[in-house]
């Protein structure tokens, strides 16, 4: 039951939420060969070769390239969706990052930091990659066995180089892949978090059908994470807030097994990068016995499956009426 004071405060939100946020960029841009143009970036999958991280950055050097530095959400989708498109099964591949110098600290061999935490390292409840097992673990791949997700082994492994080299831009593309962003305001309670309007209802645990009525409450719905950039800065957000310790319920359920929707009725997309992992599986794991979303601290804020009865903290997205 709703307490008086949530009631007093809901009453006081007002409904104006106007802006947007739009970026394009012009896209016609070639690969030479043996490079194929996956997501913006030139990318070559060295299948037929099994090299320890040493060698397989001298092998992309020789393809006139280097490993893969994978430095968005956007690119780390676009990247997965190719592999599971290409059927690589069974295969791990070598991106470029090593933290040999200094434990913890994951750049690029050049010095460039390396993007931590989802939408990118495999997340399970129990911990979080990367966890330096037996303290030998200094290179970064993505792993076959964590379906995709980022990974540290030991650099003396053998897996698949990644080789990455530069596009090549039309020259009607010339100066012209500029992204363009514009402002976003939202109403009293939300604030801007990639594009959307967001509410963290902090001081309320309920259970899925209630947050949902305290988000119509307010004005919205529970979210619909429908962008994996949207994902990667929500993550980055509770860090920056230091409201990492909630676990959101979140707007999507399967109320027809198996078949995960949005309150929008958009698809929820399945798989990496948006669904974390649970002793060795992937989520959804829980069946018939957990049907609706949530975004869990412990588990990198990555999608679960969990009982709709059990009690969150809403995660409300404003609606414009």
């Amino acid at each position: 039951m709703r307490s008086l004071a949530l009631s007093l405060l809901l009453a006081l939100l007002t409904a104006c939420c106007e802006g947007h946020a739009a970026s394009s960029r012009n896209t016609s841009m070639t690969c030479g060969s043996p490079y194929t143009l996956v997501g913006n970036e030139c990318l070559y999958f060295m299948v037929f070769a099994k090299v320890t991280f040493q060698e397989a950055h001298y092998t992309c050097q020789t393809a006139d390239g280097g490993l893969a530095n994978i430095i968005s959400a956007t690119q780390m989708k676009a990247v997965v969706d190719y592999i599971k498109f290409s059927d690589f099964k069974s295969k791990d591949f070598w991106l470029d990052g090593t933290d040999s110098e200094e434990e913890g600290k994951w750049t690029t061999v050049s010095g460039q930091p390396i993007l931590m935490g989802t939408p990118f390292w495999a997340s399970y409840l129990a911990h979080d990659e990367p966890n330096d097992y037996l303290h030998k673990e200094d290179c970064l791949v993505l792993s076959y066995d964590e379906f995709y997700y980022m990974n540290d082994v030991s650099c003396d492994d053998k897996s698949h180089p990644l080789c990455q080299a530069p596009p090549t831009l039309t020259a009607e593309d010339e100066g012209a892949a500029t992204a363009l962003s514009g402002s976003l305001e939202c109403p009293f309670m939300f604030n801007p978090v990639g594009g959307l309007c967001l509410a963290f209802v902090l001081w309320e645990k309920l259970s899925w059908t209630d947050a949902r009525q305290i988000c119509h409450g307010m004005n919205g719905d529970l979210v619909a994470i429908t962008d994996i950039e949207v994902l990667r800065a929500l993550y980055m957000h509770l860090q920056d807030e230091n409201i990492a310790d909630h676990t959101f319920w979140v707007g999507g359920s399967d109320a027809e097994e198996g078949d995960w929707r949005w309150t929008t009725n958009e698809a929820v997309d399945m798989g990496t990068p948006f669904w974390g992992l649970y002793k060795y599986q992937q989520e959804p794991t829980a069946g018939i016995f957990g049907n609706c979303l949530t975004l869990k601290s412990p588990g990198g804020y990555y999608f679960r499956d969990d009982s709709c009865h059990e009690k969150h903290n809403p995660l409300c997205m404003y609606v414009e009426p």
